[in-house]
This record gives C-alpha cells, sequence and structure tokens, in this order.
C-alpha cells in the first residue's frame, strides 16, 4: 500500500485512483492519459508501481544457492550487476520471474506486485547447510518507475545514485535502491525508496519528468512482453513458454532446477504454445468449434487496436493468417503479431 502522505501527493496531481479485489490502491493515470502516452515516447514519465515484491538472499553461499534455483547466470555476477531471471520447479513450471541485483553482501530479488510467500517457501525449504538467508524485505518502500528516453536525462537532475551500467546496472544509497533496464528499446530506471523519503524522491521526480500511472507503465511492459506471475503466466507454463529466452535463461551454466524440461526443449528447437505479443483489435466473434484462446493483458493506450500479450498455440500462430483471442471479460480481439 502506499503511505497516505505519498497518496495524497498523487492526489494534489489529479491521480485517478482506483482499487483492487484485494483492497490496494492503484493510480491508473493523472488527469491526461493521452499526455503520458506522448511523454513516454517523447521524453520521461515517473509511474507508482505499487507493492514490489523485494527478497534479499544474505550469506556467503547466496549466489551459488540461487544459481541452482533459477534460469539465468547467477555465480557469473559481480556487484552492481542486475539480470532477469525465471525461478522454476524441476518440471521447469514458473514460479517466480523477476530481476536480481548484486551487491557487496547481498543478492536482492525485485519482482513485479503477487505472491511473494510462494517463493520464499519455494527456495527456504531447500536450505539444508548452506550459508544463507532468503527473508523478505521488511523495511516499508514505495517503488516508482522512470520510462522514456530521456530516463537518464530525469535521473541526472536529481540526487538518485545512478548505476555505472546504465542498461543493466544497480547503485544504492541510505533511502534507495535503484536498477536499470530496457523495456521496448527505452530505458527503464526501477527506484525503491524508504517511505520516509517517499513523497520528497516522488516530488523532485515529477518536478523533471510527467507523472503518469498504471495504464501506461503496463502499456510498455506488454509492449516489452514482460510477463506478470499470475496474470500472464501462472505455474502451468514452462519458463520458455514466454519470448524472453534471450533476457532469462542460460544454456550453458550448468545444472539448476528445472534445467533438463529446458534443454530438452532447446534440443526440440520449439514449445508447443507461447505468450505472443499482439496488436488487438475489436472484433465481432468469429464461428469456432473450439474455445478461444486468452489474452492474458490489453494495453489501454492505443486507437483501433492495442498492444496486447496472448497465449497462444505455436502452430496455431504460424499457420493462421486471422487469428482470434477474447480477454477475461470476454470481449474478442483480432490479433496481428509483433
Amino acid at each position: 500500500m502506499f503511505p497516505s502522505d505519498l497518496l495524497n501527493a498523487f492526489k494534489t496531481l489529479n491521480a485517478y485512483l482506483t482499487t483492487d479485489d484485494s483492497g490496494a490502491t492503484h493510480v491508473d493515470h493523472f488527469n491526461s492519459l493521452a499526455d503520458e502516452a506522448i511523454a513516454l515516447s517523447d521524453s520521461a514519465v515517473v509511474c507508482p508501481v505499487g507493492d514490489m515484491i523485494r527478497i534479499v538472499a544474505t550469506g556467503t553461499d547466496r549466489a551459488k544457492f540461487l544459481h541452482n534455483f533459477c534460469t539465468n547466470n547467477i555465480k557469473a555476477m559481480q556487484p552492481g550487476d542486475v539480470c532477469e531471471a525465471f525461478f522454476t520447479d524441476v518440471k521447469a513450471k514458473i514460479l517466480a520471474h523477476g530481476y536480481l541485483l548484486a551487491t557487496d553482501n547481498a543478492i536482492e530479488i525485485m519482482m513485479l506486485p503477487g505472491n511473494q510467500d510462494a517463493i520464499l517457501k519455494h527456495l527456504n525449504r531447500y536450505i539444508i547447510t548452506e550459508d544463507v538467508s532468503i527473508v523478505a524485505e521488511e523495511t516499508p518502500t514505495a517503488t516508482f518507475a522512470i520510462m522514456g528516453p530521456a530516463t537518464f536525462e530525469t535521473l541526472s537532475k536529481t540526487d538518485l545514485p545512478v548505476p555505472a551500467n546504465k542498461q543493466h546496472g544497480c547503485s544504492f544509497n541510505d533511502t534507495a535502491t535503484l536498477f536499470t533496464t530496457e523495456w521496448n528499446s527505452q530505458p527503464v530506471a526501477f527506484i525503491s525508496v524508504n517511505s520516509a523519503a517517499s513523497v520528497t524522491v516522488w516530488n523532485s521526480l515529477t518536478a523533471v519528468a510527467t507523472p503518469a500511472g498504471s495504464a501506461v507503465f503496463h502499456h510498455q511492459r506488454i509492449m516489452e512482453g514482460f510477463p506478470q506471475v499470475g496474470i500472464d503466466v501462472t505455474d502451468a507454463n514452462l519458463a520458455p513458454e514466454v519470448d524472453r529466452v534471450a533476457q532469462t535463461i542460460c544454456y550453458t551454466k550448468g545444472c539448476y532446477l528445472g534445467q533438463e524440461p529446458i534443454a530438452r526443449l532447446d534440443a526440440m528447437g520449439h514449445v508447443n504454445r507461447k505468450l505472443y505479443r499482439c496488436l488487438a483489435s475489436p472484433t465481432i466473434s468469429p464461428e469456432t468449434d473450439g474455445e478461444l484462446p486468452a489474452i492474458t493483458s490489453i494495453s489501454s493506450v492505443g486507437s483501433g487496436s492495442y498492444p496486447a500479450l496472448a497465449q497462444l498455440k505455436v502452430s496455431t500462430a504460424i499457420a493462421q493468417t486471422s487469428l482470434f483471442a477474447k480477454t477475461e471479460e470476454g470481449t474478442v480481439f483480432q490479433l496481428t503479431l509483433h
């Protein structure tokens, strides 16, 4: 949940607030979604992200231990490095997904809002004699994302610590954790700050960047094809079924939980289904003998067609010129694959 004084700061900027089924508050947009979308393309926006999952691994065996339970090469990380990875079970089914940040004495796992208890329970059940502790970060924080071509110009006008590696790096100070990556060929910086400093940091960012809400944040996430566990993928999906193999899976790292089925799929050369990036246009439901596939996420930013993520059979995506899918609410769209 956002601190009350931060929510008040959002309201002074005409935030449109919504509440989900769990009672969490979200900022959908600030006054003009169209202006936010333009700023995302032309300059920079700053978005409140909500309750990011933050898990901290400490101990001398932390890199070796995490290396054995996720898809990327954690043992190769040096302080200041960032990598993206899936955590999988023995069948390579997805349990969690996010970024790992290496510091001098810890590795921090940061994930989009979701079920942190499941991944904590999974990792801790395997600790036997290793010198490692894996716990949820207990210090209340607020997380913001700066996105757009002027991301680093924006950061240079603040007191926030900028990583030396601007593409995939992390840095820290007494109040903030900051890491950088790229979404949709544009820089992204995630900043988690102590709740006590959240309003000060928010005000410093909105002084030099356009405030934007979750609509713009998820638009860029969808354009990137970055999945949200529990929405776009579940533990019924294999890690290679998400089109992020290059970003998340190292095939030369050696053994880890789920490695054998992932290697087998790589040898086969394909998966049977995949999370595709699409453009979705509203249409009339076609006549069909079967259930339409699912659109898992769809942007509200667009005109006539909207960026979306959809779970499709690979054979269907390759063979058919006309693809259709529907949202959870039952709205049917015609898809054009990216």
